[in-house]
C-alpha cells in the first residue's frame, strides 16, 4: 500500500506544519498502482495487539509485522530511503532522512503486509523541512532501550542491537534469547522463526485456543491462563496442511544434545507433531 505527498508543491517552501492527520489527509493521495489503502483512524486498530492505540500528536484515543519502505519519485526516477521491517514494539519512534531531490518530488510511504494480521504499521506527524536533517536518537524511548529488548546503540541516522552477557541477538536484530534455558514463550519466541514454506504459522497464545474443548487452557511453565505456549489452529487450514517452527542455529555439543518439550494435543482428532532436525 502506499500513500504519495506532492511534496514539491516546491523544495523551497515546503509545508509549514507536520501533517498530524487530525482533520485530512494534508494533500497525501492513495496510490492507484498498488493492492490496497492505507486508513485514516484513531483510538486503536481493528486487529487486537496490533498498531498503536493513541496517536502521537496528542497521545489519546480520540505491530507479525511486515515492512515500511520510504521512497522519493523525483524526475521520473523512484528511490528508495529508508525501510524498517518487523515488530519495532509498541511505541511511536521518530524517522529523519535525507531527500535526495534535484527538482519537483513526492514522498511515498509504501506498508507491505506481514506474513499474518497480526502486526500493523501506522504512520503520523509528517513533515517537509529545509536544510540537513537532524540526528534523531531512536534508542531514547523505553529507558534508552529505544526498539531494542535488552541494549541499543544509536548512530547517525539510524540504530543498532545488542544483547547482555549471556544472550544472543535474535535474526530480527532487535530481541535477544538465552540459548542454554528453556524456552517459555512468556515475553517472545526465544529466536524461533516462522516457516516461510509451508501452508501456516504457530500461534503463541494463553489461556485458552479458539476453537472450544481444543488445545490447553493454561500453559505447563506456571499452570496458569496468563502463561503463553505456542500453538496451530485448526479451524482455518485445511486437513494435512504443515505449520513449522524453527529454533535458532545452536553449535554442536561433543557429548551430544538432548531436545526435551511438553506437548498439548487434545480435541476431537488432533493432527500429529513431528520434532525434526534442520541443518
Amino acid at each position: 500500500m502506499k500513500v504519495a505527498v506532492k511534496g514539491a508543491m516546491n523544495v523551497q517552501e515546503p509545508p509549514d506544519s507536520p501533517c498530524d492527520f487530525d482533520s485530512d489527509l494534508c494533500g497525501y493521495t492513495q496510490g492507484t498502482a498498488d493492492d490496497f489503502d492505507w486508513t485514516r483512524d484513531s483510538g486503536g486498530t481493528p486487529t487486537g495487539l496490533t498498531g498503536p492505540t493513541v496517536d502521537h500528536t496528542t497521545g489519546t484515543s480520540s505491530g507479525q509485522v511486515g515492512t515500511l519502505k520510504v521512497s522519493v519519485k523525483d524526475g521520473g526516477m523512484t528511490t528508495d530511503i529508508w525501510t524498517r521491517s518487523g515488530n519495532q514494539g509498541n511505541q511511536w519512534f521518530s524517522v529523519a532522512v535525507s531527500i535526495p531531490a534535484t527538482g519537483s518530488y513526492q514522498v511515498i510511504f509504501e506498508g507491505v503486509r506481514g506474513i499474518n494480521a497480526h502486526g500493523d504499521i501506522a504512520i503520523d506527524d509528517v513533515s517537509i523541512t529545509q536544510g540537513a536533517c537532524p540526528d534523531v536518537d531512536e534508542c531514547v524511548p523505553r529507558g534508552g532501550r529505544g526498539p531494542c529488548s535488552q541494549i541499543c546503540t544509536n548512530t547517525v541516522g539510524s540504530f543498532f542491537c545488542s544483547c547482555n552477557v549471556g544472550y544472543t541477538l535474535n535474526q530480527d536484530g532487535l530481541s535477544c534469547f538465552a540459548p542454554n534455558s528453556p524456552c517459555d514463550f512468556d515475553s517472545d519466541l526465544c529466536g524461533y522463526t516462522q516457516d516461510t514454506a509451508d501452508d501456516f504459522d504457530w500461534a503463541r497464545d494463553s489461556g485458552g485456543t479458539r476453537t472450544g474443548l481444543t488445545g490447553p487452557t493454561v500453559d505447563h511453565t506456571t499452570g496458569t491462563r496468563s502463561g503463553h505456549y505456542m500453538y496451530i489452529e485448526a479451524s482455518g487450514p485445511d486437513q494435512g496442511h504443515t505449520a513449522r517452527l524453527i529454533s535458532p542455529s545452536y553449535s554442536r555439543n561433543p557429548d551430544g544434545q538432548c531436545l526435551l518439550f511438553w506437548t498439548h494435543m487434545y480435541g476431537d482428532k488432533p493432527g500429529d507433531p513431528d520434532g525434526k532436525l534442520q541443518h
